[in-house]
């Protein structure tokens, strides 16, 4: 019995340091949990936008998740951590392209988009374009991307853009940096 006595005295402070490191292990993680300017000071799931200009649908944007980040007033953002699809209309309200992307994130006093991870648009001739970075400028109207590019049509013709490229918003007329690509002519 003393023997036992003796071990379980020796295990004592074994345990305490145990204890110890897994208890500011866990405080550091309940300090990440509750700190307020990591945390959303909203969410919503599923949503569904509509952006309208004099009754006039401009845009449709759809995400299954959206995390708004107010606490910073000076550089708020709403971030869409499980992608994003956005239609863009015309004038006349017709379809005009397509967006869609694993990730956004909307900085609302710059009115700057930023789209990365697979991003896709598809413009009304079926031009599509695909990159791993997009920015979307409201105040510019110009969508732009610093990183590789490439546009697709509907013949087949590939051509990208190895330092990125600039379009407009509906992305019916762009411009490519560092320009290369695969175009298919045909014979009379």
């Amino acid at each position: 019995m003393k023997k036992k006595l003796i071990q379980i005295r020796r295990m004592i402070p074994i345990l305490g340091i145990v204890l110890f490191v897994s208890c500011e292990n866990n405080l550091n993680e309940i300090k990440m949990i509750t700190d307020i300017d990591k945390r959303p000071t909203g969410t919503s799931e599923n949503i569904a936008v509509n952006y309208t200009t004099n009754g006039k649908i401009e845009m449709k944007l759809f995400a299954p998740i959206l995390d708004q980040y107010t606490w910073d007033t000076e550089n708020p953002y709403n971030e869409f951590t499980k992608g994003l699809k956005v239609l863009f209309y015309n004038e006349a309200g017709e379809l005009q392209s397509t967006l869609k992307a694993d990730y956004a994130k909307y900085y609302v006093n710059k009115k700057l988009w930023e789209a990365r991870n697979n991003v896709e648009m598809i413009n009304p001739d079926g031009d599509k374009l695909t990159s791993d970075l997009m920015y979307a400028d409201e105040n510019t109207q110009k969508m732009y991307s610093t990183k590789y590019v490439k546009i697709t049509s509907a013949d087949g013709t590939e051509i990208s853009g190895e330092k990125g490229f600039i379009s407009n918003f509906d992305f019916t007329e762009y411009n490519f940096k560092d320009v290369s690509g695969i175009v298919n002519i045909k014979e009379k």
